[in-house]
């Protein structure tokens, strides 16, 4: 029976995160993992219709840094079904994500919300109005099995969505029971959510009888360039069909893999184990081994790639630049605030001198005193204001050779013989690889280098430094982050290198000392 509202009850108290902890409490389940679940679904789900994002593209647009940071904030931009997509969806999913979370709080921006999802999920509202789910049923006996699956789970999540703000006082309560079940067994029995320690751990001892034979009959077999080099022929030949692979791809692995040392081999055994195949046939194992070896290697590659444009994006920099800004302007207003204050007690002084010139100087003492203590606090507000400064040109500089060296840099050639540099300047690279800061070294010996995973380094170390550079694509937050504080506290030189290639090394450096010193210092 079709209800008589026909519009959505937007001054309902009720929300998500309320209802979440109602049920949840009388279902002894976790209401955040239903309330990220739900957004989740909901994001990834309006992601993939370009009519929906473009109009909720348009919302976020108004105020990016606003929703930049309700994501950032957010768990459910964690959430594993975020990352179950193109790394565009998850890009274009955060924003949709910021606005559903946004509309929490706030009723206009949810009343703009509901009509865009109402005009392009009709059917899914009309199930969720008329309690009747026989357009949704035969809408899903046109799809195959798999599509069906995916299309449920997000038409579920917005189902859900419709339920809470648009018919709170009467819903199809099985359906709703039926999505929750859907979201706990999602958490409890879904592959990608199980703890896969716990799955190695009760497949333990098979793994590694499995290992073992392995080891025997084709030795050790722990990356792409183990199976590549290996003198077993099946080996080899596995080895050799992804290699033509990837080459077909315009892809190398003996460079694109060269510093994966190891692969846990444990979870590509183990997926052959639960895949049901025989446990005895080395040979078919072995195969499996090596194309698992090969796509886990990919893979770490591809997670990574997601990690480091999240961290690393024109975006990110570009809201951090703006939070900067917004404290610089801050400083700035309070220190306008405390002159406009130091201008009223001169003022002050001046008049109390002219009244009281013959009396005692005890209160005159006193506004100078305060005087003398606004002074220091604006001589601190402008110490702040430069080392904010500061702050920020070396953000911009470390900005630039990240553009730099995403658009592939490549240093000017110079003629220049960094030795001289080296024999009046003592110079310090932190960061590298280990070999990389081998080779430099022996070609340098005046040239001093520090292990850039070493966050606890002796800070007397770098005393003597004239002139400090940053290997930023080899070493760790902790350990930049101790440095560059030491830097900015000595005004010491510094500089940005990135190549692993010695002689582009070398051009790099020589290009930053000339720059700081000139050819004939």
């Amino acid at each position: 029976m079709e209800r008589e509202i026909d519009d959505c009850d937007e001054t309902t108290h009720i929300n998500i995160r309320n209802f979440s902890s109602n049920i949840c409490e009388k279902l002894n389940i976790s209401s955040e993992a239903l309330e990220d679940y739900i957004f989740a679904m909901i994001s990834m789900g309006m992601v993939r219709n370009t009519l929906v994002y473009d109009q909720l593209n348009r919302l976020y647009n108004e105020n990016k840094l606003k929703y930049y940071n309700i994501v950032m904030e957010s768990s459910a931009a964690k959430h594993v079904l975020m990352k179950q997509s193109t790394l565009a969806e998850e890009v274009n999913g955060r924003k949709i994500l910021a606005i559903v979370l946004a509309a929490e709080k706030d009723m206009e921006l949810r009343s703009k919300l509901i009509k865009i999802m109402r005009k392009n999920y009709t059917i899914v509202y009309n199930s969720a109005k008329k309690l009747n789910n026989d357009e949704l049923k035969n809408r899903y006996l046109k799809m195959d099995q798999v599509t069906r699956s995916i299309e449920g789970k997000f038409d579920a999540a917005i189902y859900f969505y419709f339920a809470i703000y648009c018919f709170p006082t009467s819903v199809d309560q099985m359906h709703i029971l039926a999505i929750i079940k859907d979201v706990v067994e999602f958490n409890s029995a879904n592959p990608i959510t199980v703890d896969f320690d716990k799955e190695l751990n009760r497949y333990k001892d098979k793994i590694n009888d499995i290992k073992s034979a392995l080891r025997k009959k084709y030795g050790k077999i722990f990356s792409s360039m183990d199976a590549v080099c290996s003198d077993n022929k099946l080996v080899a030949e596995a080895a050799e069909r992804f290699e033509n692979l990837m080459i077909s791809n315009k892809l190398d692995p003996k460079y694109i893999f060269r510093k994966i040392q190891f692969i846990d081999i444990d979870k590509i055994i183990l997926s052959f184990i639960k895949s049901g195949h025989n446990v005895e046939d080395y040979a078919d194992i072995m195969k499996n081994l090596v194309a698992g070896i090969y796509m886990q290697s990919l893979t770490n590659e591809y997670l990574n790639c997601r990690k480091m444009y999240f961290n690393d994006c024109q975006e990110t920099i570009h809201f951090k630049l703006l939070d900067t800004m917004n404290r610089n302007d801050i400083l700035t207003d309070e220190n306008m605030r405390l002159n406009e204050k130091i201008s009223f007690l001169e003022t002050e002084n001046k008049r109390i001198n002219d009244e009281l010139s013959e009396k005692d100087n005890k209160i005159i003492k006193a506004y100078k005193n305060e005087v003398a203590k606004l002074e220091a606090r604006i001589k601190e507000l402008e110490q702040a204001i430069e080392n904010e400064r500061q702050y920020r040109i070396e953000l911009n500089e470390l900005r630039e050779y990240a553009f730099q060296k995403n658009d592939e840099y490549i240093p000017k050639k110079s003629q220049i013989d960094i030795q001289m540099y080296l024999q009046k300047f003592s110079i310090i690279i932190i960061g590298g690889p280990k070999e990389w800061r081998r080779k430099i070294r022996e070609k340098y010996p005046y040239l001093k280098t520090l292990n850039g995973f070493n966050e606890n380094f002796e800070l007397r170390i770098l005393n003597n430094a004239d002139y400090i550079f940053f290997y930023t694509g080899f070493m760790s937050h902790a350990t930049y982050n101790r440095a560059i504080n030491f830097v900015r506290n000595r005004q010491v030189n510094f500089g940005y290198i990135g190549k692993t290639n010695i002689e582009l090394a070398e051009q790099e450096i020589a290009e930053q000392l000339v720059e700081t010193y000139g050819e004939n210092f």
